[in-house]
């Protein structure tokens, strides 16, 4: 299944310009020109936000703010793009929860590979916690008389627990 991306910036040629890139790579992607009209869509369908810091009446961090506070999207990526380029800025929106921070102008190929890095580790976070939540477990590693059991990353030698450092384990 395409991963489904939400651009939400005021100007419509980035996003024109956005939403053809991110089509070509295999995205399904979407505009929409304010966050309130990205506010009444189903925001649980979309695997990331891309979203312009600065716009009319509510801006990229309060959406994010938004986001963060609702169950089905407080997970969801969230990338920002701004010409607000000023560090303040960019901890600030990093520091709000945002998975990247773009300045403008920016090459769609650069944004690309940003929208696919965030992909990737957003969906192995994914994986890890539809584990943890399945009671999912590692099985043990065993070889002759040791075995290391992954899930409590603990190691046994003829049964007994042997306490090792970091590097051992």
């Amino acid at each position: 299944m395409k991963s489904k991306i939400l651009i939400i910036d005021d100007d419509k040629a980035i996003c024109e310009t956005l939403k053809n890139s991110l089509s070509e790579e295999g995205y399904d992607a979407e505009c929409v020109y304010r966050v309130d009209d990205a506010l009444t869509l189903d925001l649980s369908n979309y695997s990331l936000f891309f979203v312009a810091v600065m716009m009319e009446r509510i801006s990229g961090f309060d959406f994010l703010k938004m986001l963060r506070s609702y169950d089905a999207t407080e997970n969801t990526p969230v990338i920002f793009c701004s010409a607000l380029d000023n560090e303040e800025e960019k901890v600030m929106g990093l520091n709000l929860g945002a998975d990247d921070y773009i300045t403008k102008p920016f090459s769609a190929r650069e944004v690309c590979a940003r929208v696919r890095a965030v992909l990737r580790r957003s969906h192995i976070a994914q994986q890890w916690a539809y584990n943890i939540s399945r009671g999912t477990h590692e099985p043990d590693i065993t070889f002759h008389d040791l075995r290391i059991n992954r899930n409590e990353k603990m190691c046994y030698i003829n049964g007994e627990q042997r306490n090792l450092t970091k590097t051992e384990y």
